[in-house]
């Protein structure tokens, strides 16, 4: 090898290396000033470590992966943004794949550009508040939920626009959208723990009975969002693949146990390995050991009473095609015990 080509490698290796720290360890709030001198290295470093990623996955053969990071890049300058978004009607689908890995700021950066392309429905602007809200960027967030409850009263993003106000210190502003929202259903459990949070000892302790009433205290299926396998007629719910089960549940502050009634079927010398994730926090896996149903208990402490997305997910699938031996899981209850 060449003296010259060795240098040039060296070169790259330290550019891409020096990208990677400034990436992974400058605080964002470091990064996004862009009066600062050494924010604008910084995002320059940024934009350069993704572009190396891409071409790197691009020689590799993984394209999707490659115009992913390619996206990436945008966070640090958005003018390209449009480059790399060619197609104008495509852009919606682009932002729902990256708020679904949770990079909500450049989600909410693309679907922006997406509404001002035409007039926006409510919802959009409702959604457009969601992800700036996500991404903490409540000034924002605040604006859209605003203009989304000018134009359609919707309670549910009432809620979004008082916990983005309370985010912020908004406090009464907080309180006022959360009244507005109870007027309109009087069963909103985030806003009656806001009420329990933020109100008068005489509504803190209306909110907290409330709160008692309408806590989760088993898992029905009107709370499931989403699950990637099937429904057994005996009323459990199959995990054939490594299929996920999401779903929605209004709980109570304090210790909590989540009580997961499951059993498995034995294939390829083990047992189906189930994970319990909350609010994308693993609180705990076990290995299903049984074909019969039995109790799998997760012990959690919960933060403050709030909705809590749970995911129930079958981690280690297993079909041998010869012998026909399937390894799954099934879950037939969820349950959650308060002390």
């Amino acid at each position: 090898m060449s003296r010259a080509r060795a240098t040039w490698m060296l070169l790259v290796i330290a550019m891409v290396t020096i990208a990677a720290v400034a990436y992974y360890y400058t605080p964002p709030l470091l990064r996004e000033g862009a009066g600062h001198r050494t924010a604008k290295a910084l995002d320059f470093l940024g934009f350069a470590w993704h572009h190396n990623r891409a071409f790197w996955y691009e020689a590799i053969g993984s394209q999707e992966r490659a115009n992913c990071v390619f996206l990436l890049s945008a966070w640090y300058r958005p003018a390209f943004l449009e480059k790399y978004v060619r197609d104008p009607s495509n852009m919606d689908q682009v932002s729902a794949e990256f708020e679904g890995c949770r990079h909500y700021r450049i989600a909410a950066l693309i679907f922006e550009k997406t509404l001002s392309r035409g007039d926006p429905a409510p919802e959009d602007r409702a959604r457009l508040g969601r992800l700036y809200l996500e991404a903490e960027v409540y000034d924002r967030a605040i604006r859209a939920l605003e203009i989304s409850v000018q134009e359609e009263a919707n309670p549910d993003t009432m809620e979004d626009l008082a916990r983005a106000n309370e985010k912020s210190g908004q406090f009464q502003q907080a309180l006022y959208w959360c009244h507005e929202a109870l007027a309109l259903q009087d069963s909103r459990f985030r806003s009656l723990a806001s009420l329990e949070r933020l109100g008068t000892a005489s509504e803190k302790e209306l909110a907290r009975s409330r709160l008692q009433e309408l806590a989760t205290k088993q898992l029905q299926s009107k709370d499931v969002l989403s699950h990637s396998g099937g429904r057994r007629a005996s009323g459990a719910w199959a995990f054939w693949r490594n299929d996920v089960l999401t779903a929605q549940a209004n709980l109570l502050a304090g210790p909590v146990i989540v009580r997961v009634v499951a059993r498995g079927s034995f294939a390829g010398d083990d047992w189906p390995i189930m994970a319990v994730t909350l609010e994308s926090q693993e609180i705990g896996r076990v290995r299903v050991a049984a074909d019969s149903y039995r109790d799998y208990d997760f012990p959690l402490n919960i933060p403050e009473p709030d909705r809590y997305s749970l995911e129930i997910r079958f981690l280690n699938d297993f079909f041998d095609r010869d012998t026909k031996k399937d390894r799954n899981l099934f879950v037939k209850l969820v349950m959650f015990i308060y002390s």
